[in-house]
């Protein structure tokens, strides 16, 4: 039964990837962007142990003086621990990556580093939009008692992009 699942998977992954082959091939930015959603489908989404009924965590932000409140979500993705605030309407979501959970929750203060492969370390990565920044200058992020805040960090975006977002603040909790 399983192994009927798996090939199943695989096919319908084939054919789902297969249009974008020549893209992929030709930018390795898109390759990269296609598996890192394919890895977040598959991600593991954490559980505050609450079995669902504790309450839910939200945040506030505030990007190119825009102001936004949504739901707090948490992933684990290969070891990395991403926290996310996601604005539905208009859809807004500012993203913190951690080098693991036990970093995150034992807090402190983090550099927002540049978006890299590597593995993370005592910094951050941040994210708007799903899309990946590079800071523009030096910059840090603050966790304590499981909230997160910024203030006033630029962003560049990485690769061909020429978004440059300013998180004006930011409050989450998770």
């Amino acid at each position: 039964m399983t192994s009927t699942i798996l090939t199943n998977s695989l096919l319908s992954l084939r054919r789902f990837v297969s249009p974008f082959k020549p893209a992929l091939v030709c930018r390795p930015a898109s390759a990269l962007l296609l598996l890192l959603a394919l890895s977040s489908s598959c991600a593991k989404k954490d559980d505050d142990g609450s079995g669902g009924t504790g309450p839910e965590k939200t945040g506030t932000f505030k990007i190119d003086g825009v102001s936004y409140k949504g739901k707090t979500s948490i992933v684990t993705i290969g070891g990395i621990y991403s926290v996310s605030c996601q604005q539905d309407e208009p859809y807004k979501l500012l993203q913190v990556h951690f080098g693991s959970k036990e970093e995150a929750e034992r807090g402190g203060t983090f550099n927002v580093r540049d978006f890299g492969l590597s593995s993370i370390k005592d910094e951050v990565e941040v994210g708007v939009d799903g899309l990946t920044f590079d800071p523009d200058g030096t910059y840090s992020v603050a966790v304590k008692n499981k909230k997160i805040t910024m203030t006033n960090v630029k962003l560049i975006q990485t690769g061909q992009g020429g978004k440059k977002p300013v998180i004006n603040e930011a409050t989450i909790e998770f």
